[in-house]
């Protein structure tokens, strides 16, 4: 072979060589080209996750099926140039979700769970000639057209409904013309007269206060205990094993119970009762109207009617943070890490409280806000079961509101139209609605 050609070959396999070095290189190390911006990129993915998990996606236009695998319900697309996709994900006879979803160089995007609704949910009647309704968990207490009180289609002592106790084994009432409170045994519908034990106890303990009950609430952890209070004193009451302890004598508001704490409030101050220690002590020199607690009793979160308050129980220093101003209604995610605060009746802001923050492209403490109509104001939010997703009512229109951080919300499925009222159980998923005296229920997927 003649000099000249082998040269040629030579150089040809070096070219070849370095040619091939640039390519490789690079794309072990994760970089790829692309053709269109004729630049190098390292490639990112995007971690879908969806209910029901047969659904459709769509990305620029590109259709792919998701199947359940060992991933469950998601889908792991990889090899995605770094860019704003337009995402899409339909199924027949559902509501569909749309986002411009960011992904990013060397990471793997992952969305919250996405849920779609369907377009026409298919509901069950449990009961008719429904006046109101009062559930916690999946137990139902109504009233009925006639104003009378039942659980499980039996009439109950007392005319009006006060709370839940806990675990659900006793529903609190109150009879107002003789101001009796009960407490209804729901298995055997048994009726407990509080008010008689409290005057019984106060005799005996030769306690002096002939004050009637003002209001009581649960006591958590055990369902024979209240916390009730009087003008004169705060107490908890043990109605199975009938003992009564005073908490702090004076005028107190009792506002919620968790933890081993209970906490209250009078015209000045907001107080926290240690159980144990049996020592009261002020959290915040306001005086709060309502409280509320996450369901890891981390946080308290507590409305003085014009400002909304946040204390992180696990702060070393209990600094109470100052979140919003005129708070209508808040509540809690499921999952503890967000707060939803309405304000004026028509603002919905969610706080990012836990470290799931990044799941929705947010900063800690910081929040997504949403402007809608005018909400109910008995029960204008409830948290879906994966703390992605707000229920929202106004206008006896029922709403599943994606708190995506988009004004106007792009997201927001229709659950039910002409409600009246609403609750959802986030343990077994089911959506119970009032509508025109009828109680129906559905399960959520």
């Amino acid at each position: 072979m003649a000099i000249k050609i082998r040269r040629l070959i030579f150089y040809s396999l070096i070219a070849v060589f370095i040619i091939l070095a640039l390519i490789i290189i690079p794309y072990s190390n994760g970089w790829i080209f692309d053709f269109k911006t004729l630049t190098f990129s390292k490639l990112g993915g995007l971690y879908l996750e969806t209910d029901p998990n047969d659904a459709q996606i769509t990305m620029n236009g590109l259709q792919m099926q998701i199947k359940p695998g060992f991933l469950k319900s998601g889908v792991l697309i990889a090899n995605l140039f770094p860019k704003t996709y337009r995402v899409s994900i339909t199924k027949q006879n559902y509501q569909s979700w749309n986002s411009d979803v960011i992904v990013k160089p060397s990471l793997v995007t992952q969305i919250h769970p996405i849920v779609l609704l369907p377009k026409k949910l298919q509901t069950n009647t449990i009961s008719k000639y429904v006046k109101d309704i009062f559930l916690d968990s999946d137990t139902i207490a109504l009233k009925d057209s006639g104003n009378s009180l039942k659980i499980n289609g039996k009439s109950i002592k007392g005319a009006q409904f006060v709370s839940w106790l806990s675990d659900d084994k006793y529903v609190l009432t109150l009879d107002k013309v003789t101001n009796n409170y009960f407490a209804i045994n729901v298995s055997d519908f048994t009726a407990i007269n509080i008010s008689l034990i409290f005057s019984n106890l106060k005799e005996q303990e030769s306690i002096t206060d002939s004050s009637k009950i003002v209001k009581v609430i649960a006591y958590p952890l055990d369902s024979t205990k209240i916390i009730l209070a009087t003008y004169k004193a705060l107490y908890v009451l043990d109605f199975d094993r009938p003992s009564l302890d005073v908490i702090k004598k004076g005028q107190y508001d009792p506002l919620i119970a968790g933890n081993g704490k209970i906490y209250f409030a009078d015209s000045k101050n907001t107080y926290s009762y240690d159980t144990s220690s049996k020592i009261a002590s002020i959290i915040e020199s306001k005086s709060a109207l309502l409280a509320e607690l996450s369901s890891n009793n981390q946080f308290l979160a507590f409305s003085t009617g014009s400002e909304l308050f946040l204390l992180d129980q696990n702060d070393p220093e209990g600094k109470v943070l100052k979140l919003s101003n005129n708070p209508s209604y808040f509540k809690f995610s499921p999952d503890s890490k967000k707060i939803a605060v309405v304000n004026n009746n028509r603002w919905v802001n969610i706080y990012f409280i836990g470290d799931d923050y990044e799941l929705f492209g947010k900063k800690p403490m910081s929040s997504s806000s949403f402007e809608v109509g005018t909400l109910d104001n008995i029960a204008p939010i409830s948290w879906y079961s994966n703390s992605s997703y707000v229920f929202l009512k106004y206008s006896n229109t029922l709403n599943l509101l994606e708190i995506d951080d988009k004004n106007p919300p792009e997201n927001m499925q229709v659950a039910g139209s002409g409600v009246d009222k609403y609750f959802y159980s986030q343990e077994s998923r089911k959506l119970y609605l009032l509508e025109n005296g009828k109680l129906l229920v559905t399960i959520i997927n």
